[in-house]
């Protein structure tokens, strides 16, 4: 219940922001009854790739933010929604996150066009906000360096077939 209603909030948040109040509640309401999102706790059980839906809003929320502006919380705060979300959900992160790169990308083209100081100050700026968003990342794996490292360092003595079914 808590992943439900955590994952309609964070949904709100990130709506609220990029699209208004009205938008926000039906992307959030929208989001809760995805159908991929009930079969994932009522007919696979999957908790951690349910839990990870919570983080995917959350993070672009914070990258949206960042690069609106970056300071060092909205680094933080993009660094530890991104490394969250790898700790609840390997693959669900691996998946996530070109599509991570691929928004970062938009709003780095997006702020770029709106700047009327010209293209010098129009590239530092992107420079800038491109450096902050890949050293968030960076910092979001190495967060979650405590479960990844292991995972891929002792993946030879883990016998995987008694865990995935055909």
């Amino acid at each position: 219940a808590l992943a439900t209603v955590g994952a309609g909030l964070a949904m709100y948040a990130y709506g609220r922001r990029v699209l208004g109040r009205t938008r926000g509640l039906l992307a959030a309401v929208v989001y809760i009854y995805v159908p991929y999102h009930l079969a994932d706790i009522y007919v696979r059980a999957a908790l951690a790739e349910y839990l990870a839906f919570v983080w995917m809003p959350l993070t672009l929320l914070a990258f949206h933010c960042l690069m609106e502006q970056v300071t060092a919380r909205r680094l933080a705060l993009a660094a530890l929604s991104f490394g969250a979300l790898w700790m609840t959900h390997n693959v669900t992160g691996l998946a996530f996150t070109p599509l991570l790169a691929a928004y970062v990308l938009f709003r780095l083209i997006a702020e770029s066009s709106r700047g009327s100081d010209g293209w010098a100050a129009a590239w530092r700026g992107a420079l800038e906000r491109a450096s902050a968003a890949f050293g968030a990342a960076f910092l979001g794996l190495c967060i979650a360096g405590a479960l990844l490292l292991p995972n891929l360092l002792e993946r030879g003595y883990i016998n995987e077939q008694q865990w995935v079914r055909a």
